[in-house]
């Protein structure tokens, strides 16, 4: 066997090393995604389950499920309280001598909404993202091609050199 038959023998293995690499890491992203999704929707329906249970039995609940109530109503009793704070600083901001938009960069609408708490139906987890997981993988992705491409580039100079030792 030549050196170019072992040369192109190496390219060929290089790259379904990095191709093998590239699949493993696509592979391990959707099937962390999928974990992700179920435990999502998980909690999504267990969050619902516990409103059911609480629309139904709210008044009348057994024991076991006291302390979680109550929970909630103290949690709800708070965030009605800061929201009444939020309105008095509004209104004591609005008093300043602060320009609109001044006040607009501090009473952003979106992140104090008024009146009612807001009821979410969908339970986020805010530490692991579908994007960060995705990052990670495209970025494995990406250094296993550049590896390949840097291989590929050493074999060709390695080919090169080998053709001009036997002009030579």
């Amino acid at each position: 066997m030549g050196i170019f038959e072992k040369i192109k023998n190496n390219l060929t293995e290089t790259g379904k090393f990095a191709s093998e690499k590239a699949k493993i890491a696509k592979d391990l992203f959707v099937a962390k995604e999928q974990i992700r999704a179920k435990k999502k929707e998980i909690r999504t329906l267990t969050y619902k389950i516990g409103q059911t249970y609480l629309d139904l039995h709210g008044e009348d609940y057994e024991e076991d499920f006291g302390a979680y109530i109550r929970g909630i109503e103290e949690a709800k009793a708070e965030m009605e309280a800061k929201e009444g704070e939020i309105a008095r600083l509004k209104e004591q901001a609005k008093s300043t001598d602060l320009d609109d938009d001044e006040l607009a960069d501090f009473l952003d609408e979106e992140d104090f909404p008024e009146g009612k708490i807001a009821e979410d139906d969908d339970v986020e987890e805010a530490d692991d993202t579908p994007e960060a997981e995705f990052n990670q993988a495209e970025e494995a992705v990406q250094a296993a091609a550049d590896e390949v491409a840097e291989e590929e580039e050493a074999l060709e100079e390695d080919v090169e050199e080998a053709e001009e030792d036997a002009e030579e």
